[in-house]
């Protein structure tokens, strides 16, 4: 792959993460636990909790969709935003032993949010490489 595919590639990943983020934090904040796959209506502490940690997801989205065409630039952004999405994979394995096995959808999601990092390290790697 040439270096234009790969910085396209890197950027098109990043953007694809940030408008997911962003658009799924919203419907969090706006529908709360019952807007979840298999939810109810939660504790309102629960509630409380789920939609203020939404808002940082959004956050977190908008964050990757700023970085993501200075994706080449922003070097270690890239490899934060990557952190921390890894980090949530973990948080998610860490609530399957927990509290019992998720729907198939976060199953997914777990694999994307544990797989897709390292990937986006080594795609970066492979970019800086070809400079």
């Amino acid at each position: 792959m040439d270096l234009e595919r790969k910085r396209d590639s890197l950027r098109a990943i990043l953007t694809l993460i940030g408008l997911t983020a962003t658009l799924t934090g919203i419907f969090a904040v706006l529908t709360g636990s019952s807007g979840q796959v298999g939810g109810t209506q939660a504790a309102p502490s629960v509630e409380s909790e789920l939609r203020f940690f939404a808002a940082f997801w959004i956050a977190y989205g908008a964050a990757a969709l700023y970085v993501a065409p200075r994706a080449v630039r922003e070097i270690h952004a890239v490899r934060a935003l990557a952190l921390f999405l890894f980090l949530g994979g973990i948080a998610r394995v860490i609530a399957w032993i927990a509290d019992g096995r998720p729907n198939t959808l976060f199953i997914v999601l777990l694999a994307f949010e544990v797989l897709l990092p390292p990937s986006i390290l080594l795609l970066q790697r492979s970019i800086l490489e070809d400079l």
